[in-house]
């Protein structure tokens, strides 16, 4: 498995925190692991909500204060998958389909 992903994402996670004023050695790199520790447990879909938490949490425990820190999670959340719904809406878009056509396909395959 190739590191580069995830060294990237710390060091993104890294410059945001220095952004906030936060500045502190590998702070970017432990808030990414608690995000991604309080992730792995089975949650909703796209970690919605968990994520926020979990990055509220990590962020608060190294003195950044509540809300600053919901604020932060959200611009990042948002950074992070927004590229992910627009390329799955731009595939949606191409292929000319629909999400309720989507979904009765798979209401139809499930009931065979």
């Amino acid at each position: 498995m190739d590191p580069s992903p995830l060294l990237l994402v710390c060091v993104f996670l890294g410059s945001l925190v220095a952004l906030l004023g936060l500045f502190r050695p590998f702070l970017g790199f432990l808030v990414f692991l608690i995000v991604h520790f309080g992730t792995l447990l089975p949650n909703a879909p796209g970690n919605a909500g968990v994520y926020q938490f979990f990055c509220v949490l990590g962020l608060t425990l190294f003195g950044l204060p509540k809300t600053a820190a919901a604020g932060f999670s959200i611009v990042v959340y948002v950074l992070l998958e927004g590229p992910t719904w627009l390329i799955g809406f731009l595939v949606l878009a191409q292929n000319r389909l629909k999400i309720a056509s989507i979904r009765k396909d798979i209401e139809n395959f499930l009931k065979t």
